[in-house]
């Protein structure tokens, strides 16, 4: 990292895996591949007391942005996503997760 620039790496991730021991939090940030498979961009570590305050100022931003803008959906509509890729208008990579999702409906 080059800090006499003032320079920091901007990270975009979706894919978090988490490591931990009695004494700090290790968590792997990176990108999931169009397979499905986390490739590492970075590591963070900190200490039991900064992850508790990490997610309590979070939460906070999180209920914010909620409160702006409505609730965060994590999954999509199963009945939409199917009728857009029967119309070709997307590509489902695994319908039967779909499939599944109607069904417990």
């Amino acid at each position: 990292m080059d800090v006499t620039n003032n320079q920091v790496p901007v990270i975009y991730t979706n894919s978090a895996s988490f490591y931990s021991s009695q004494y700090d939090l290790d968590i792997h940030v990176g990108r999931k591949d169009i397979k499905g498979e986390h490739q590492d961009a970075a590591n963070i570590i900190m200490s039991w007391p900064h992850a508790k305050t990490f997610l309590e100022v979070l939460t906070r931003q999180v209920g914010i942005y909620e409160k702006m803008f409505g609730e965060i959906n994590l999954e999509p509509d199963p009945k939409i996503a199917k009728e857009l890729q029967e119309a070709g208008e997307i590509k489902v990579i695994d319908i039967n997760i779909l499939d599944d999702t109607i069904k417990k409906e």
